[in-house]
């Protein structure tokens, strides 16, 4: 049962993170910062 309960903890974390980096990504979208590390690449 405890073990259960441990699973269900970190379920509920990795929930919250989700919902943290699409928040995050929502304000600083990953595309503009991936087509910059593109152009320092070449």
């Amino acid at each position: 049962m405890r073990e259960a309960l441990t699973l269900l903890d970190l379920a509920g974390a990795s929930l919250a993170a989700c919902r943290l980096q699409d928040a995050i990504d929502t304000l600083d979208p990953p595309d503009a910062l991936m087509s910059e590390g593109a152009n320092i690449l070449q």
